[in-house]
């Protein structure tokens, strides 16, 4: 009678409730299992909240409630049982996390049941085959003497969840559990006298890399505003707010924009935890590709930001528009080597095309007839032939020809890079120079030229004569 009592209480509290705008669409399935011999009030609070949330839930309760062997279709899965579960549960919880599965899991307050088999299933069947460095871990203990409402203090370090998408400074629980042998970094719930009473993990907190976890030792936080003694000072609403933020970390796994670099570590390198691809030039911030529907931006891998990838100035590559620095945008290098299929990386690349001409030189103010430019033609500039009257310093010209007889001229034709000696004087030609950088129709050179004329004329009057 106690049972049906306390359920017809939280139907009545959750009746009350005004529906929120759904933050999730329909298609997004959720799990909700409670292994209980209690009236499944919890579950059934969560039914509802996450139904009005916009979530298409299956829930799964009763004494002899088990999780389904094959759980893959599932966005997230939600453990609330409160007796202990069977070895093939524990079976198919692992496999769906190693698998990229987003696992909520609860455990209880030791007050009334030392070693709560529960707690143990959650410590030695789940966390301990699923976390790097789980040799310490302890679910349940130390026990409130008493029960009673606790309002825990949200670490907002954890992974960004006291933020997203609700701010939340404190959690309230009903006789609560508590989690020690866990890192500090893990931490989201902690209450000043008894300790840790939830943590979170990632992927890289993970033995196999891929998935997320949550843990809240408590399976009546669901019921707080129905169960609390009066005045409770939380509303459905308040929880509310943090079942999607509960959501939320599930979701995203503590990285919203899906770039494998967790917000908290984007806040400290200085890049946009809301985008993948901070410099918005084509490249992630991390080492992944991001083609996620969740978030309109998509990168190719990437330009680990995490690593500390640095290629030229003071900043690392993901927050530099030119990663090497050659004055050519790193997403203009993108798209043309996409564009005209030269591979490689140009954008990491001051002499993209291997001419021996840099980049910052060629630049992009020619294009061959397929279109491609200078910086990545290596047919660009067209080596030039070499003139024997080029300017500036070089070796003497060659000596110029000398004049006939016959035709009275000679040559005067010296390179310019030297003084090259002028045609004879037999026949009338002048012994004339063009003098080192000077071309043959420079003044000098002219003048010489029409003294030679000169004495051809002058000697053909004496020989008429």
């Amino acid at each position: 009678m106690k049972a049906v009592l306390r359920v017809a209480v939280v139907a009545g509290v959750l009746a009350g409730v005004v529906a929120v705008s759904p933050s999730a669409s329909a298609q997004e399935k959720i799990l909700l299992v409670q292994k209980s011999q209690l009236s499944g009030s919890s579950i059934l609070a969560a039914q509802t909240i996450m139904t009005q949330l916009g979530y298409d839930v299956t829930a799964i309760g009763g004494q002899f409630a088990s999780v389904p062997a094959n759980v893959t279709d599932y966005a997230q899965v939600y453990v609330l049982s409160d007796l202990a579960m069977l070895p093939s549960d524990g079976t198919a919880l692992v496999g769906y996390v190693q698998g990229g599965g987003r696992l909520y899991l609860t455990a209880e307050n030791e007050l009334s049941v030392q070693d709560h088999p529960q707690n143990l299933f959650v410590q030695d069947k789940i966390l301990k085959p699923l976390l790097n460095n789980s040799a310490n871990i302890v679910v349940g203990p130390p026990a409130i003497a008493a029960a009673r409402l606790i309002g825990l203090d949200v670490i907002p370090e954890a992974t960004g969840f006291g933020s997203h998408p609700n701010q939340l400074s404190k959690i309230w629980l009903y006789s609560s559990g508590f989690v020690s042998g866990i890192p500090d970094a893990n931490v989201f719930l902690k209450d000043p006298m008894y300790g840790n009473a939830g943590a979170v993990w990632t992927k890289d907190d993970l033995v196999q890399g891929s998935g997320c976890m949550m843990l809240i030792p408590d399976v009546d936080w669901w019921v707080v505003p129905a169960e609390a003694p009066p005045p409770s000072p939380v509303s459905v609403a308040d929880v509310t707010k943090v079942v999607e933020n509960v959501h939320d970390f599930l979701k995203y796994c503590g990285d919203h924009d899906f770039d494998g670099i967790l917000d908290t570590v984007e806040v400290t390198l200085g890049t946009d935890p809301a985008t993948p691809d901070s410099d918005g030039d084509g490249l992630c911030d991390g080492t992944i590709a991001v083609n996620n529907p969740a978030i309109p931006t998509t990168c190719i891998a990437g330009e680990n930001a995490k690593g500390g990838q640095k290629t030229a100035g003071p900043m690392i590559d993901a927050l530099n528009p030119d990663d090497d620095g050659d004055g050519i945008p790193t997403k203009t290098e993108l798209t043309d080597s996409q564009m005209f299929g030269t591979g490689g990386t140009p954008w990491l690349n001051l002499d993209s095309d291997g001419d021996g001409v840099p980049d910052k030189t060629e630049g992009r103010m020619h294009f061959n007839a397929q279109g491609v430019p200078d910086y990545l033609d290596p047919n660009y500039p067209t080596p030039q032939p070499t003139s024997s009257t080029s300017t500036g310093m070089g070796t003497a010209g060659t000596a110029g020809t000398a004049g006939t007889s016959s035709t009275g001229s000679g040559s005067a034709s010296g390179g310019a890079g030297g003084n090259g000696a002028g045609g004879g004087s037999d026949g009338g030609g002048c012994n004339c120079f063009v003098g080192a950088g000077e071309e043959p129709s420079s003044p000098g050179f002219l003048g010489a030229g029409l003294f030679a004329f000169a004495l051809v004329l002058r000697s053909r009057r004496r020989r008429a004569v």
